[in-house]
């Protein structure tokens, strides 16, 4: 039961999001809440993925992630309360009939959607048909709410049925309880599950409190175990959240090497490879015989999503390649949280992914937190960290990573569309031994102004009426690390130095770069008749066109 303090807890940080990003309300507020709680968005990507405007159509948000083999698209239907007493009741049914009918619209390619729903919906649109000709994506529906409830069980019923008429769907429910549990970390869903052992491959161990058993499985097994037998193409997220990287969202070079070994011809070598899976579960019970079935009562990853999701790629490619493989899983029934929580420590202490988490407590980045303090700045090396700090003194590593990636190192495209190289394959080039506060305050000086200028523009963009007119404008929503990048280009071509005091002198150039990447828009349109803004800024096109133009520059 939603109490009067999980209203105002949920409130009190829809609140926060609105004075953070200068929300007129507390719904749109509520949709930056939810992108972030639900997804981990920076500011940026979840202002590109908003469609909550007129004529929307029942969609508040899309926010596409095409960083894996095969995209994902989130849709988002959100729905605030602002008192109390409106908690009290379920999503409204009435959302289901919008919801399947643009979906419907969208997967039969409509072209009246493009005079039916706004700009931004339709870009976002735009884009999932570009997908569609490639591939076949995963799309997953929210419905968010503050409410006490979700549908009535027969609206429920009725949304899963015309849902399940197309492929590749699934849908989520975030109520108030679900929020509330993100947010305190005092309860998360329950999953039980099954798997088999090869043979008398396996043995067990009990010492104290731990219950332990180790087996041998086929990977085709294990991965039936984690996609719900294989109901749907993607792994079932809640199985993670003990997972103290939540390697379920972690792609890099490592997650190719370990696809590539399970695809390989001697791929029977992966066994040894690897270091396996481990789980922790409340209870595990198995008859003593040959190819015992395991059962897993409320069971959780705690180490291994890397391998999980390697493995999962590989057997969407070739299923019959992954059929020769076996893993190594040990399985533990533990009695508390703390025993759960110390077992993924140290069973990913010894992993060597270098992530966030793991380079929060690089001695560069310390240094530099440090030196940012000087200054009157708080360098969160971990996300959240200064959350008590004001938010426009708080620098968040992971956005300081794009926009140094951007600035200095010359990779706007990377920064924008692969921002989790910044803790991979580019963190030494990005946080080295010559990096000081006054770089990094320069460059973030410049982007927090040509972000400033992309909320006036929006919001000019908002009062327009004409279609022709705000497409052509909206590119500005996609254009930040260009425009930065852009800064630093032309300021060096006028012989401007690259430094803090020159700050002044290089935002002067803005008006500049944005004519220069409205001209470049304008060739590419006709050179390119499906041209989206969208597509274009994640394309590395627009940082070659840029090289290109100051090539014959003396720079």
């Amino acid at each position: 039961m939603a109490t009067l303090q999980d209203f105002s807890l949920i409130k009190t940080y829809v609140s926060q999001f609105q004075k953070d990003y200068d929300l007129v309300k507390p719904s749109k507020a509520f949709i930056y809440f939810c992108l972030d709680m639900i997804l981990n968005l920076q500011q940026d990507e979840i202002e590109e993925s908003i469609t909550d405007k007129g004529a929307d159509r029942g969609i508040d948000a899309i926010y596409i992630d095409e960083n894996s083999s095969i995209a994902k698209i989130h849709i988002f239907n959100c729905k605030y309360a602002y008192e109390y007493d409106g908690i009290k009741k379920n999503f409204p049914s009435n959302e289901i009939d919008k919801i399947t009918n643009i979906i419907g619209q969208i997967l039969d390619k409509d072209s009246q959607l493009e005079k039916e729903v706004n700009p931004l919906l339709y870009e976002q649109i735009k884009n999932i048909w570009r997908i569609f000709e490639t591939q076949n994506p995963e799309f997953t529906v929210y419905l968010c709410s503050n409410f006490e409830y979700n549908l009535t069980i027969s609206e429920e019923g009725r949304f899963k049925r015309e849902i399940g008429k197309y492929t590749n769907f699934t849908i989520k429910y975030y109520n108030m309880n679900d929020f509330v549990n993100f947010l305190t970390s005092k309860g998360r869903k329950k999953i039980d599950g099954q798997i088999t052992a090869i043979d008398n491959n396996y043995f067990s161990k009990i010492d104290g409190d731990i219950r332990g058993l180790i087996a041998n499985v086929e990977a085709e097994e294990f991965l039936k175990l984690v996609t719900n037998e294989f109901k749907s193409n993607s792994i079932i997220e809640d199985i993670f959240n003990d997972n103290i990287r939540i390697f379920l969202q972690y792609r890099s070079r490592i997650n190719k090497a370990i696809k590539e070994t399970a695809l390989k011809e001697d791929n029977y070598k992966f066994f040894y490879f690897n270091n396996g899976i481990t789980i922790t579960c409340d209870k595990f019970s198995y008859e003593n015989r040959r190819a015992p079935i395991v059962k897993l009562t409320n069971f959780q990853i705690v180490n291994g999503g890397q391998t999980i999701n390697a493995l999962h790629d590989a057997y969407l490619e070739n299923k019959e390649r992954v059929k020769d493989i076996n893993i190594l899983v040990r399985i533990y029934e533990i009695t508390g949280d703390e025993i759960s929580q110390r077992i993924a420590e140290f069973t990913n202490s010894q992993n060597p992914v270098k992530n966030r988490d793991i380079r929060a407590n690089d001695f560069i980045q310390k240094k530099l937190g440090k030196e940012l303090e000087a200054y009157g700045y708080y360098y969160e090396r971990k996300k959240n960290y200064y959350k008590d700090k004001p938010k426009n003194k708080r620098l968040d590593s992971e956005k300081i990573g794009q926009i140094l990636l951007t600035f200095y190192n010359n990779m706007p495209g990377d920064a924008k569309n692969k921002k989790k190289s910044i803790f991979e394959d580019n963190f030494e080039t990005i946080f080295n031994a010559d990096l000081t506060a006054e770089k990094v305050l320069l460059a973030y000086n410049l982007y927090e102004k040509i972000e400033k200028e992309k909320i006036k523009e929006e919001e000019k963009i908002s009062t327009l009426g004409d279609e022709k007119e705000i497409e052509e404008k909206n590119f500005i929503l996609y254009a930040s690390y260009y425009i930065l990048y852009l800064l630093k280009k032309l300021a060096l071509s006028k012989n401007i130095k690259i430094e803090r005091a020159s700050q002044g002198k290089i935002i002067e150039l803005y008006p500049e770069a944005v004519k220069l990447i409205k001209e470049m828009i304008l060739k590419e349109k006709k050179e390119n008749i499906k041209y989206m803004h969208s597509y274009f800024f994640k394309s590395n096109k627009l940082k070659k066109n840029i090289d290109d133009h100051f090539e014959n520059v003396k720079i």
